[in-house]
């Protein structure tokens, strides 16, 4: 073989190589990086998404009533069918990646933590750009940047789901209703049906009233408030409590006991007694937030002993019968319920009667706090 022949073979040889090494560059680069729902096991990827997202979303609700002891069988039975997926032959990295991220997040929901975190471990080497690796690592602590990640995916609309769920939980309700409806038109319809109910919420408490820089609004997801998560709701979503708190955020006691000492929650149609002293731990009912309401109501106004008016009509006039017929003319927040509702601060649920046992949620106290228009200052 001549010098021209050997530098032509090393040159088909280094060009063979070359063209090889490109070649399973190549596939190596599909392997991972393909879109999960583009590839051949997208069926089963839809399949358990759609089991977890029922579970996830539920945690979601405070008015779930699934049993711990029955979201962790439903769990382990998910987890199982993960694992049979996952013992497949010749599946890509990416679908790899994608399965090991969900069962991570499915053993998060069981609260085995460390295993869920291995799972993570697993799923980033695989392929940590997929988003449901993304997913599980913010849920884990990880410092996940969800804006950067939202504008580099390629499966965005998950990841603002994500970005829903945490403005939701932060109590950011405007954009988390942004979020899940931009979210919603290209995800599959599975995810509405198992999240819609907390957007839903989002939007109920985004509408509650109106929003305010710097408010913390979080507290509108609590059910069933207490007296001083009654005063807390107050605090944090509105300016009424002004000249009370000087527009420092008051510890909970802290609020309590100045709001008590200034007699917000005392009867105005009674003599103050030990039967009307409220403890803060206490339900909120109808009748107490009325009792709260109609004395901020008062304090707006320059006459304060309109705060009795109802009182001096009806009592002192024979004949006459209270005009809310669950709340009696001796009832020590007689004026508190009939002011409530004439002002239209309360309403009656059913046209006739108060209900003033009835508990409270935040976003329906702060509805009716929100029709309290002149703020004390």
């Amino acid at each position: 073989m001549n010098g021209y022949s050997v530098v032509l073979t090393k040159v088909f040889v280094l060009s063979l190589n070359a063209i090889l090494l490109l070649t399973s560059c190549t596939s190596l680069q599909q392997d991972v990086s393909i879109p999960v729902r583009q590839s051949e096991n997208s069926a089963d990827v839809i399949a358990i998404e759609t089991r977890l997202a029922v579970l996830d979303a539920a945690t979601f609700m405070p008015d779930d009533k699934t049993e711990t002891a029955d979201r962790n069988a439903a769990c382990a039975v998910l987890i199982d069918d993960v694992d049979a997926l996952l013992s497949a032959p010749e599946i890509s990295k990416s679908v790899q990646a994608r399965f090991w991220a969900l069962k991570g997040r499915i053993l998060l929901l069981s609260g085995k933590k460390s295993r869920a975190r291995s799972c993570w471990n697993t799923a980033s080497v695989l392929f940590g750009a997929d988003p449901q690796t993304v997913i599980l690592g913010a849920r884990l602590g990880e410092p996940v940047d969800l804006d950067k990640q939202i504008a580099a995916s390629d499966e965005r609309a998950l990841l603002l789901l994500e970005r829903a769920l945490r403005r939701y939980t932060a109590g950011q309700f405007s954009g988390a209703v942004a979020d899940f409806d931009t979210a919603f038109m290209t995800l599959e319809p599975f995810y509405r049906t198992a999240y819609g109910g907390v957007r839903d919420r989002a939007w109920k408490f985004h509408t509650a009233i109106p929003a305010q820089e710097g408010k913390d609004a979080s507290i509108l997801q609590y059910q069933n408030i207490t007296v001083s998560e009654m005063m807390l709701a107050a605090q944090q979503t509105s300016d009424i409590l002004f000249n009370y708190t000087a527009g420092k955020n008051l510890s909970e006691k802290v609020l309590f006991n100045k709001l008590t000492g200034a007699g917000l929650v005392s009867p105005v149609s009674a003599a103050f007694s030990a039967d009307t002293v409220l403890a803060a731990d206490q339900k909120a009912t109808r009748i107490i937030c009325a009792r709260f309401l109609w004395n901020l109501y008062i304090a707006t106004k320059e006459d304060p002993a309109s705060a009795l008016r109802y009182s001096r009509i009806y009592r002192k006039t024979s004949g006459l019968q209270s005009p809310i017929p669950d709340i009696p003319l001796d009832s020590p927040d007689f004026d508190a319920a009939a002011g409530c509702v004439e002002t239209e601060l309360m309403d009656l649920p059913d046209g006739v009667h108060f209900f003033p046992d009835r508990c409270v949620d935040a976003v329906d106290f702060c509805r009716w706090l929100s029709y309290i228009k002149q703020p004390l200052r």
